[in-house]
């Protein structure tokens, strides 16, 4: 009785299916559809009415159409764009190494010298413009 309740209220609830539920209600529905069809073949197959014909045809336009409406949510959900993690530039790298390096004797100036020096801030003037990006976390 208790499942017949939660299944009525079931979509009331709000509560969603975790992907695995989701996945084990379409198996169980679809095996469902296929075994009417199944049926249907074999009542067929006793009496040859059309009857059954139509009604066969009904259960697997059925089944299409529900299984076609699953596939289009689960790939609805798949369809989401991941969070692509930001790539540290290699400028920013090497001025967070020199600034763990020389925590307290950090300076901007030589931090610009030695950067030049390995072909790094080629777009930077001065070691102004580069503490300034910098700050302003466009490095």
């Amino acid at each position: 009785m208790y499942s017949i309740a939660a299944k009525s209220f079931k979509k009331y609830s709000g509560i969603e299916l975790s992907q695995e539920e989701q996945y084990l209600e379409m198996t169980k529905n679809t095996d469902k559809q296929f075994s009417n069809i199944a049926a249907c073949v074999e009542e067929y197959e006793k009496e040859s009415k059309t009857v059954t014909l139509k009604r066969l045809k009904k259960y697997a336009e059925d089944g299409v159409k529900y299984t076609g409406k699953k596939l289009k949510t689960v790939a609805e959900d798949i369809v989401v764009t991941p969070i692509e993690q930001e790539k540290t530039s290699a400028e920013l790298f090497f001025v967070v190494q020199q600034r763990e390096k020389y925590k307290n004797n950090f300076r901007w100036g030589l931090c610009y010298e030695k950067g030049e020096e390995k072909g790094l801030f080629q777009r930077y003037s001065s070691a102004l413009s580069l503490k300034n990006t910098y700050h302003n976390k466009r490095l």
